[in-house]
């Protein structure tokens, strides 16, 4: 089981508000992965008008380019809630009894048991970063990071996770990404 060091305790209390707030029940909305589902669809319909269909070769490369980044996210919340989340075993912060009292839970709202690291975190910083590649327009590339870096607020809003859970999700989801990338490149070069 990992340690929880003081630095991580003193910057989650820094990053969530000790007293109720007006933005408690929007950041409960922007948490929930069903909140997102039309961005994914935008995403899908963007990728679609940026790929000329011309033939069967180019809808093959599309569907390997959807199929890898689906994958991609796949694989980075299996490895963490199967593998390092039952390993590591690092509560969230709030339900930690060592920290009880530290963290105000908003509406209630504590998550699982374990913290380390945010799947969030790697998922969304995945999925901004493969279709980033894949994509490569730079407004996009800052709306999926915004939209990355909002999602994992809203867990340190939350008291979901440490700031170091989150920061190894980010890093875990940015390379699981970078990976299938380069892995979508080389099929696609091939077809």
């Amino acid at each position: 089981m990992i340690m929880t060091n003081q630095f991580d305790i003193d910057l989650l209390q820094w990053f969530q508000p000790q007293s109720p707030s007006p933005f408690d029940d929007v950041i409960l909305v922007l948490t929930n992965g069903l909140t997102w589902i039309p961005l994914y669809l935008i995403l899908l319909y963007i990728l679609i008008v940026n790929s000329s269909l011309g033939d069967s070769k180019q809808v093959r490369r599309l569907l390997i380019t959807i199929a890898l980044g689906i994958l991609c996210v796949v694989f980075v919340a299996s490895v963490n809630n199967f593998l390092v989340k039952p390993y590591v075993g690092r509560l969230r912060p709030c339900c930690d009894p060592e920290t009880e009292g530290l963290f105000r839970l908003v509406r209630g709202y504590c998550d699982g048991n374990y913290s380390f690291f945010s799947s969030h975190a790697a998922n969304t910083s995945a999925v901004a970063v493969y279709f980033s590649r894949v994509i490569r327009r730079r407004w996009l590339t800052c709306c999926l990071v915004a939209w990355c870096l909002l999602n994992c607020y809203t867990r340190l809003y939350l008291a979901q996770h440490y700031p170091s859970d989150i920061l190894c999700g980010l890093l875990f989801g940015t390379c699981s990404a970078l990976l299938f990338f380069r892995l979508s490149k080389r099929l696609t070069l091939n077809t």
